[in-house]
């Protein structure tokens, strides 16, 4: 959705036709949905901002409040929803481009704090997905 409206703002005979309404809409839509926004997705919603062709003061304390509820619980979340290694290992690169691109205190450590190291020789385990139900990983250890 971001490409579309950074598609919609670099056309400006759309926005000087009366689409500027409809960008509203989409941006409104994509505030609304930033619960729901991985780490990967996150790298594209912060660098957003500067692209936009109408961007309020509202706008960015919806996506700063979004933020913070992701850095409190998201993060932890998307954590637990991986299966794979790889997966583990794209959001730790995800998480890792947050901290150096935008100075985000975000890390991947289980609540031991030991760090999880996906680039490691050992692995976290993971269980696999049950039917109906979400992976979890099974042990947090570092090498």
């Amino acid at each position: 959705m971001l490409r579309l409206l950074e598609a919609i703002a670099e056309n400006y005979w759309l926005v000087d036709h009366g689409r500027r309404e409809i960008y509203r809409r989409l941006l409104t839509g994509v505030l609304e949905a930033l619960d729901y926004a991985r780490a990967e997705d996150w790298l594209d919603i912060l660098a957003f901002p500067t692209k936009a062709i109408e961007w309020s003061d509202a706008d960015a304390e919806q996506l700063q409040t979004a933020l913070r509820r992701y850095k409190q619980k998201g993060a932890r979340d998307e954590r637990y929803d991986c299966t794979t290694v790889d997966e583990l290992t794209g959001l730790r690169e995800s998480l890792s481009k947050l901290c150096t691109e935008y100075g985000l205190g975000l890390s991947m450590r289980s609540s031991g704090s030991t760090r999880i190291s996906p680039s490691a020789k050992r692995y976290p385990r993971i269980m696999k997905r049950a039917a109906g139900t979400r992976g979890t990983l099974h042990r947090y250890d570092t090498i």
